[in-house]
C-alpha cells in the first residue's frame, strides 16, 4: 500500500509541474519539435520545487506540517493541472503521441531500434525502480545528507536546526553527520513521509527515479528542437540514461546530487532556447530552475549557474561571441589556479588536507569511475568535431561545457570541493552534476557532425541529388514533431 501511495505522490508532483509548464509554455508545445518531451521532462522538477516550497511556506508561517496540511493542497493541484492539461490536449494529440512513442513514423529498421532503446530504458527505469523499493541505500552522501533531517522534519512536523559538531556542545540543536548543502532533498523526504504516513528509508528516495526520467525526456526535447531526428535523439537521451551504471544504486555516491543535475541541464536548454527566441514561457522555466539549483544544490550551484554566462552572447557576432567566451574561459583558469595555490576556500579542520587533485579526477573519468564513457565521447567529439562545435550556432553551448569542465576541475583539484560539497565524494559530486549537460553536448555535437558529413557525401540532397517524393500528412508531421 505504501508503495502505491508513493507511486502517487509522485505522479501527484509530476502533474502539478506539468500544470505549471503548460501555463508557461501555453500552445506552443503542441507543434514544435521536441516541445511535448520538455514540457514533460521539466514537469517533475518544478512539481518538486513547487512542493518542497509548500513545506517551506509552512515552516515560515510557523504552522506544524501534517499529512493534511502537506498533501491535500498538493493533490488538489495536482487534480486541476491534470484537468487543464486534458483540456488543453486536443482530441488527435493522444494518438500522435501514442503513435511518436511507438515509433509508427520510422522505416522498419529504425523502428526496430526505437522500440529495442524504449524498451531497454523501461528495463532500466523497472531495475532503478526495484532497487531503490527493496532495500534502503548504504550510507552514503543521499542518505547521509538528507535522510536523517527528513526524518526529524516529518517527526517534529518542522523543520529541525542542525549544527556542526564544533558548536553543537554549545548551541545546542541536532548534530548532522554531515553538513547539508541542499534544501530541497530534506524537504522531498519529508513530504514523501508525510504521503505514505510514516518514514521509510527506502520510498523516500522515489524521487530520484522521477528526476532521472526527467532528465531523458529533457535530452530527448533538447535534441529535438536543435535539429536531429527523432531515433538520433533517442539514441542521446539513451545514452545519457546510461549513467550512472545500473549496478549504482539511484540515490548513492554521487547520484546524492542527481536533483541538482536535473535542474541544471534544464536549465542550460531553456536559458539556451529563451537566448535564441526570446519566448517568455522559456525564460520563466529557466528562471524556475534557477532557483530549483539553488534550492538543490546550496552554494555549490551558484557556481554553476556561472558556467552559464556564455549564453549571454548568443545573440552576438560570430567574432565578438568567439572573444567573449573566450575571455570568460581565461577568467576561469585564472580563478581555479588562484584558489588552487591559496587554498582560499578551505574549511575549518581540513586546511592539511590535500584536495583530491586532478590524478584522481583522471582516474575517476576515464579508469574508475562509473561515467567513464561520457568522458572519451566528449573527448572524441571535442578532437574530431573541432568545426562542428565552433560553429556560431553552437558556440554559446560550447562554452557552457567548457566552463563546466573548468568548474569540475576546480572543484576536484582546489580547496573549493570541500567547501562547497562536503568531504565526502567531492569528485563524485561535481561530475555527476555536470554529466547530462555533457552528455546533451556530446550527443548534439556527434548527431551535427554526422548530418554534415552525410550531407557532403555525393548524391545526397545538399549536393544536388533529387530526393524522392514524400507524401505528408498533418499527422505525420505532428508525429515528426514530437
Amino acid at each position: 500500500m505504501t508503495l502505491l501511495t508513493a507511486t502517487i505522490a509522485l505522479l501527484g508532483t509530476w502533474l502539478v509541474g506539468a500544470g505549471l509548464a503548460a501555463v508557461a509554455l501555453r500552445g506552443s508545445w503542441r507543434d514544435e519539435p521536441g516541445a511535448r518531451a520538455l514540457l514533460i521532462g521539466s514537469a517533475y522538477p518544478l512539481g518538486a520545487l513547487a512542493v518542497a516550497g509548500w513545506l517551506y511556506a509552512l515552516a515560515l508561517l510557523r504552522i506544524p506540517a501534517s499529512t493534511t496540511l502537506a498533501v491535500a493542497p498538493v493533490a488538489l493541484a495536482a487534480l486541476v493541472a491534470a484537468w487543464r492539461v486534458v483540456q488543453r490536449t486536443r482530441a488527435g494529440d493522444w494518438r500522435i503521441w501514442r503513435a511518436a512513442a511507438s515509433g509508427s513514423h520510422l522505416s522498419p529498421g529504425e523502428r526496430w531500434i526505437w522500440r529495442a532503446l524504449i524498451g531497454w530504458l523501461a528495463l532500466r527505469a523497472l531495475l532503478l525502480a526495484a532497487e531503490i523499493v527493496s532495500r534502503p541505500p548504504l550510507p552514503w552522501e543521499a542518505w547521509l545528507h538528507a535522510a536523517g533531517r527528513g526524518h526529524l522534519w516529518h517527526a517534529l512536523r518542522a523543520p529541525a536546526t542542525f549544527v556542526p559538531e564544533p558548536f553543537w556542545w554549545n548551541a545546542g540543536g541536532y548534530l548532522a553527520a554531515l553538513s547539508s548543502v541542499s534544501l530541497l532533498t530534506p524537504a522531498l523526504d519529508a513530504w514523501t513521509s508525510f504521503a505514505v504516513g510514516g518514514f521509510d528509508d527506502t520510498l523516500i528516495h522515489a524521487p530520484w527515479l522521477a528526476f532521472w526520467v526527467s532528465q531523458l525526456l529533457i535530452v530527448y526535447g533538447a535534441l529535438r528542437s536543435m535539429g536531429a531526428a527523432p531515433l538520433h535523439a533517442l539514441l542521446g537521451a539513451a545514452f545519457v540514461g546510461t549513467l550512472p551504471m545500473a549496478n549504482a544504486h539511484a540515490a548513492l555516491g554521487g547520484t546524492a546530487v542527481l536533483p541538482l543535475a536535473s535542474y541544471y541541464v534544464a536549465l542550460a536548454v531553456f536559458a539556451s532556447r529563451f537566448a535564441r527566441r526570446l519566448a517568455r514561457g522559456d525564460g520563466a522555466i529557466a528562471i524556475a530552475m534557477m532557483a530549483g539549483a539553488i534550492v538543490a544544490g546550496g552554494a555549490s550551484a551558484l557556481l554553476w549557474l556561472a558556467t552559464l554566462l556564455p549564453l549571454a552572447v548568443t545573440r552576438a557576432s560570430a567574432q565578438t561571441m568567439r572573444k567573449a567566451i573566450g575571455a570568460m574561459l581565461v577568467a576561469a583558469v585564472l580563478a581555479a589556479i588562484a584558489v588552487a595555490q591559496n587554498r582560499l576556500f578551505a574549511p575549518a579542520g581540513l586546511q592539511d588536507v590535500p584536495s583530491p587533485g586532478l590524478a584522481a579526477l583522471f582516474q575517476h573519468a576515464f579508469l574508475l569511475g562509473n561515467w567513464h564513457l561520457l568522458p572519451y565521447a566528449a573527448a572524441a567529439c571535442a578532437i574530431v568535431g573541432v568545426r562542428t562545435w565552433s560553429d556560431r550556432e553552437r558556440l554559446p553551448l560550447t562554452g557552457v561545457v567548457a566552463l563546466g569542465a573548468v568548474a569540475v576541475i576546480a572543484l576536484s583539484a582546489t580547496s573549493a570541493g570541500y567547501r562547497l560539497l562536503g568531504p565526502i565524494g567531492v569528485i563524485a559530486q561535481a561530475s555527476l552534476t555536470f554529466a547530462p549537460l555533457l552528455g546533451l553536448w556530446t550527443a548534439w555535437v556527434a548527431h551535427a557532425a554526422w548530418s554534415d558529413t552525410r550531407a557532403a557525401a555525393p548524391g545526397s540532397a545538399h549536393t544536388g541529388a533529387t530526393p524522392a517524393p514524400v507524401a505528408t500528412t498533418a499527422a505525420t508531421t505532428a508525429v515528426h514533431g514530437s
